[in-house]
């Protein structure tokens, strides 16, 4: 969806960094700003985890705030240094332990499968707008039952 008007110009965001070869940009209408889901490289992931004596699986590493600090910083500095507005680098980022595959959410041409990755990541999506917008979900519900009511449905 990176090519409709309707989303941010997140080509340059999602550009595959060293930390960062998966990227899954979610912005809409009902949002000021977009959030991702990302999947780090395991081999800079384990580099961070050895400079800063922490230890665990991947899944633990990608829990670690201060790991997804680091990456937000990342990603934060590459939107910018390629000309992106504020609107296009996304205030919060998810990280997603396990590579995507052409057997879940890449197609055979290895590009992300954006729908069903939004259908997966609906309740981690959800979550991170309810940090950054507390309660503008409810009130977005609100005005959809408004919008259907006048509608005569």
């Amino acid at each position: 969806m990176c090519g409709r008007r309707q989303w941010p110009a997140c080509v340059a965001a999602t550009t595959p960094i060293i930390r960062m070869p998966q990227i899954f940009l979610h912005g809409d209408s009902l949002h000021s700003m977009t959030v991702a889901v990302v999947v780090p490289n395991p081999d800079a992931v384990r580099g961070w985890a050895r400079d800063n004596s922490r230890d665990g699986t991947m899944t633990d590493l990608c829990n670690d705030p201060q790991l997804r600090e680091v990456i937000m910083r990342d990603m934060v500095a590459k939107g910018k240094a390629s000309g992106l507005q504020g609107f296009e680098i996304p205030r919060a980022i998810h990280l997603e332990p396990e590579p995507w595959t052409p057997a879940d959410l890449l197609t055979p041409s290895l590009k992300l499968k954006r729908a069903d990755a939004a259908k997966r990541y609906r309740g981690v999506i959800d979550s991170m707008y309810d940090v950054l917008e507390p309660g503008a979900r409810a009130h977005a519900g609100a005005g959809a039952m408004t919008a259907v009511r006048k509608g005569g449905s």
